[in-house]
């Protein structure tokens, strides 16, 4: 961003936007038709809030990248400049994106100070700034789903307890052993669906970063456009990605000004195509003994979002048996309690 330009996300009133516009513009960097990556989000604290939401997207897409480079390496034995051809493969075609990009040269980087290759070396504990965990924090105080994003800060979390997980991994390290499995898939086969279901998966986290947007906009009458911002996204940020053109042309086709995502036809269609994929990654994941942080929250998300019936009626039995909170039912109006010992 600072070198070729950034996108930039500002917020405030209409006459300070005109004001600013022409200097924004000559500094943004440029979408995938020229365009310049700058839009006027909204009102007050808009942009801010916008920015926050992308940045828990980056953490949700980081993650998922992190988990399908463990599963390559643990789940199929292949060595960091192996994984990278398959990084620049899916670079290649529809995961297209910044962070694939730099993946490559991040595999395939060797040490300068030891053999073997740097990835190999670097300490497994990531950092964070916490727009991240903003992103989270917002979505439990507003009730809105950002699993994806509020994982990928678990993960993060769990990540940074290397002593605490060093003596875990001791006193669990057979038992652990004797319950990873070595898939029987072909590492071939295995990346033609890691593919598509990483290609779901960074849409349900999409889906949760938008309807947080979604839900906010509402509550603080803020007229975001989903479209444009999938556009700003397309240059001058880490998350930038061909996805977000399927995302600008998706959101700017419905009639709904801020539509959900995974209702739109053409995202149905790309959901279906790559459902049973993630199924099949999640599978092998569990049997290398993977953490699938990301991968599990989308899996979980897309299954409940898709029920029409959850378990929630068995929560309520509970919460009604030991607090009296009542419950309603499917068959007939109104809120009732139990006496569930009669």
């Amino acid at each position: 961003g600072a070198l070729e330009g950034p996108s930039l996300m500002p917020g405030g009133s209409d006459k300070v936007w005109e004001w600013l516009k022409p200097i924004l513009e000559s500094i943004a960097a440029e979408d995938f038709s020229g365009g310049k990556c700058v839009t006027h989000i909204g009102e007050n604290g808009a942009g801010h809030y916008v920015k926050m939401v992308h940045n828990g997207i980056e953490y949700a897409i980081m993650q998922m990248i992190a988990e399908s480079y463990q599963l390559l390496e643990q789940g199929f034995g292949l060595e960091p400049p192996e994984i990278a051809n398959v990084f620049d493969q899916f670079n290649k075609g529809r995961l297209s994106s910044y962070l694939f990009e730099i993946a490559v040269p991040i595999l395939k980087k060797r040490d300068d100070l030891e053999e073997g290759f740097l990835i190999d070396k670097i300490l497994d504990q990531a950092g964070q700034k916490g727009t991240g965990r903003w992103t989270a924090i917002e979505s439990f105080q507003r009730g809105t789903e950002v699993s994806t994003i509020a994982q990928a800060v678990n993960a993060r979390v769990s990540s940074s307890e290397k002593e605490k997980r060093t003596q875990y991994a001791e006193r669990y390290d057979q038992l652990r052993s004797e319950m990873t499995k070595t898939s029987s898939a072909s590492a071939e086969a295995f990346v033609l669906d890691l593919e598509k279901a990483l290609y779901v998966a960074i849409l349900v986290a999409y889906e949760q970063g938008f309807d947080l947007l979604s839900k906010t906009a509402k509550e603080q009458d803020w007229d975001l456009d989903f479209s444009e911002i999938s556009r700003i996204w397309q240059g001058g940020c880490i998350i930038r990605a061909d996805i977000l053109k399927v995302l600008q042309e998706a959101f700017g086709s419905s009639k709904d000004s801020r539509p959900s995502l995974l209702m739109i036809d053409s995202v149905v269609g790309e959901v279906s195509g790559g459902w049973g994929s993630l199924k099949e990654v999640m599978k092998i994941g569990i049997d290398s003994s993977v953490p699938m942080y990301c991968f599990g929250a989308a899996l979980t998300s897309l299954e409940s979002l898709t029920s029409s019936r959850t378990s929630a009626n068995m929560l309520q039995g509970l919460r009604d048996y030991f607090g009296a909170h009542t419950y309603k039912r499917i068959d007939r109006e109104g809120v009732f309690h139990s006496d569930w010992e009669s």
